[in-house]
């Protein structure tokens, strides 16, 4: 179980720290391009690959305020863009009323960008429900993917979307699962260790009925195949009040 968790822990770190390569490469490429960047918004680009490089830390370092941290600095390029596009609207509504239909969209667009990265610092604060949380966020990523094929479809009569957006939004959506998933078995573990343990004397400890003795009963019974590996361990669990 604890392989497992920690293969949940290393994709959800990967995923993430793929999101923020994928961004960086995104943003040389345009610049390569001869695509402009005033020094807002670039430095809002930057903040969001921090953003997403902290959750990848957090999930690899097992630092869960760490990933409310990184949600945070990513969060503040959706706002950004967001804020960007309403002032466009006004100001270029009246001269060119067809665009207003795509920035309805890119603001859509950022506005469930920004409700994604509320679940992930929810999730960050709150582990003990960060599985339905990661979920949640990985669906409304989901719905950002449908709403871009849309408005690319209604602006361009056409969806065009390169290897690199697509392995984005599939880090996006996967690492929001795993990571919703790896926050709440670090609550689990948490809760486990602060279980009280049973309190047993030394008489019980070695008397015939004491735990020392139901191990070993329950020990003979696993090989002798009458009990399975994971039936022994409950056993071992619940007498030893773990």
């Amino acid at each position: 179980m604890t392989r497992q968790k920690n293969i949940r822990r290393y994709i959800a770190a990967a995923c993430f720290a793929g999101a923020a390569v994928i961004s960086v490469i995104s943003l040389i490429k345009n610049i390569s391009n001869n695509i402009s960047y005033d020094t807002v918004s670039l430095i809002f680009s930057v903040l969001y690959m921090i953003g997403c490089a902290l959750i990848a830390v957090s999930m690899f370092a097992s630092v869960p305020v760490l990933t409310a941290v990184g949600g945070g600095l990513a969060m503040t390029n959706s706002i950004y863009s967001i804020i960007n596009n309403i002032r466009i609207i006004n100001l270029y509504s009246e001269v060119d009323p067809e665009s207003l239909p795509l920035f309805v969209f890119l603001i859509t667009s950022a506005v469930l960008q920004m409700v994604f990265f509320i679940f992930i610092i929810i999730a960050g604060l709150n582990k003990k429900g960060a599985k339905a949380l990661g979920i949640t966020a990985a669906s409304v990523y989901g719905v950002r993917l449908v709403v871009n094929i849309i408005c690319g479809l209604i602006s361009y009569s056409r969806f065009s979307m390169g290897l690199t957006a697509w392995l984005h939004y599939l880090f996006m959506i996967l690492g929001a699962v795993m990571l919703g998933l790896v926050l709440y078995d670090m609550q689990a573990g948490y809760s486990a260790s602060k279980r009280p343990r049973a309190q047993v004397s030394d008489a019980e400890l070695f008397s015939g009925n004491g735990p020392l003795d139901q191990l070993g009963k329950a020990k003979m019974l696993l090989d002798a195949g009458v009990i399975s590996k994971e039936e022994f361990t409950a056993r071992k669990r619940n007498i030893l009040g773990l």
